[in-house]
């Protein structure tokens, strides 16, 4: 992940108690797959992603009713120290396209996705042809 570089921030966590009608146009305005959600604790223990909200939002009865803790999965995460196939391997796992990356005391300092994996191999492949060429 150390080779991702610089990481991506990662969006504002959103509370955990926030209605889930006003989630979805916080989500919609940010342009995310997934927002850390912030814990009473103060910490970032779990997220949404997109996905899940999308298969919420269907049911326009329920929604109305639910909070962002009712959509939450447990945090996906990579350390800086992470190989790309781990994040790799974590992504599929967790079916979404990103993850948080934290730091040696658990804080946010950015995310990686599967489109910054591409995007590194293909930097890398680039600079082999071009030093091979």
């Amino acid at each position: 992940v150390a080779d991702i570089d610089p990481l991506r921030p990662a969006p504002a966590p959103v509370p955990a108690k926030m209605p889930l009608s006003e989630l979805i146009g916080v989500m919609g305005d940010r342009r995310a797959s997934m927002l850390p959600v912030l814990g009473d604790d103060g910490k970032v223990r779990e997220m949404v992603t997109l996905k899940t909200l999308r298969s919420i939002q269907d049911n326009s009865t329920i929604c109305t009713q639910l909070i962002v803790a009712d959509a939450t999965i447990p945090a996906v995460s990579a350390r800086r120290t992470d190989s790309l196939q781990k994040v790799l391997e974590s992504l599929a796992r967790a079916d979404c396209e990103e993850l948080l990356v934290l730091d040696e005391i658990d804080e946010v300092i950015g995310v990686v996705g599967h489109a910054d994996v591409a995007r590194l191999a293909l930097r890398d492949a680039i600079r082999q042809k071009s030093e091979r060429d």
